[in-house]
């Protein structure tokens, strides 16, 4: 489902229509749904200005990060920064929810850093992009380091 910029043929382009896509993600993870029926048509979608929040999202938090996501105009949409620092991912609730795996992998990234390891990111350093990949096979039920060796 391309932006609405795209759509409407604006001269130019930006990143923000990745973000568009982002919310258009989020949203289908959320509902199991497009935000947009298929019988929406480029000329219906040209007169939208904003998207309802379906039943199906609960957290008001989401909502407002997928809706900040899928704004209509790409100037006050949200940037990759932008979304990155919203209350959805920096609430207490949040931060509470961070793993004690990821809380350890980024202290031990830090040490590692102090030590002179020039490998180490900023990304290493801060538990709230830490997946350790345990949580992930338990998450997708599978084993990814089995899956790259295939």
């Amino acid at each position: 489902m391309p932006a609405p910029e795209i759509i409407l043929n604006y001269q130019v382009i930006t990143n923000k229509v990745d973000m568009w896509s982002y919310g258009v993600v989020l949203f289908q993870l959320a509902t199991h749904e497009y935000p947009f029926k298929a019988k929406t048509n480029h000329k219906k979608m040209r007169h939208m200005k904003s998207i309802e929040r379906p039943l199906e999202i609960k957290d008001d938090l989401l909502w407002d990060l997928i809706s900040q996501l899928l704004e209509f105009d790409p100037i006050k949409r949200l940037s990759a920064a932008e979304a990155l620092l919203h209350p959805f991912f920096t609430s207490p609730q949040a931060l509470a929810e961070i793993s004690d795996s990821s809380r350890i992998i980024a202290a031990n990234s830090a040490v590692a850093f102090k030590n002179g390891d020039k490998k180490i990111t900023q990304f290493d350093l801060d538990q709230t992009f830490i997946v350790p990949t345990s949580e992930i096979k338990i998450f997708l039920n599978i084993d990814p380091e089995a899956e790259e060796k295939k």
